[in-house]
């Protein structure tokens, strides 16, 4: 993963990652098989369609980015976890990579929609429907980790925790 950091020595602001949360959740289920030694196209090309493989490598450089300890160690880590143990490794996952929105943005507990998408926004100048699904990613991880979400995010995107179980 270390060649992921490139990325920002080109002072380039990856977006939050807004690949298909299930796709993700698939990739997470399908390295518990084997870890590779670094995750490419060599790797992922025959699992994944090109734009959902460099979607995938762009969340974990994102993360890799924003995460001060988020690293193949902690990519390992999260794959071999289960039950009660992945909940706490997501949970993590949330609040380091997604720390803006609890510096920025009001409690996610009370916040609306529309404020998390002003966060996001406000953060990344994204486009609406990079944001949307940016957004949406964002409440299926949570939701993995346990996060308490408002139900004025969870009723506006209908995604809830179903999910990301």
């Amino acid at each position: 993963m270390t060649s992921m950091l490139s990325a920002s020595s080109q002072g380039k602001k990856l977006p939050p990652p807004y690949i298909s949360f299930r796709t993700f959740w698939n990739f997470l289920d399908g390295l518990q098989q084997a870890m590779p030694a670094r995750i490419d196209r060599s790797y992922w090309g025959d699992r994944l369609s090109g734009s959902n493989g460099t979607q995938l490598v762009a969340a974990l450089s994102s993360w890799t980015l924003r995460c001060q300890r988020f690293s193949h160690v902690k990519l390992r880590q999260l794959t071999g976890s289960r039950g009660n143990e992945r909940v706490e490794a997501v949970k993590t996952i949330v609040r380091e990579a997604y720390r803006f929105l609890a510096e920025d943005a009001p409690d996610p507990q009370t916040a609306t929609y529309a404020q998390l998408e002003e966060a996001f926004h406000d953060h990344f100048q994204l486009a609406s429907d990079v944001a949307r699904k940016c957004i949406k990613f964002y409440i299926c991880l949570a939701s993995a980790g346990g996060v308490k979400l408002s139900p004025f995010i969870l009723d506006k995107t209908r995604t809830g925790s179903g999910l990301a179980r």
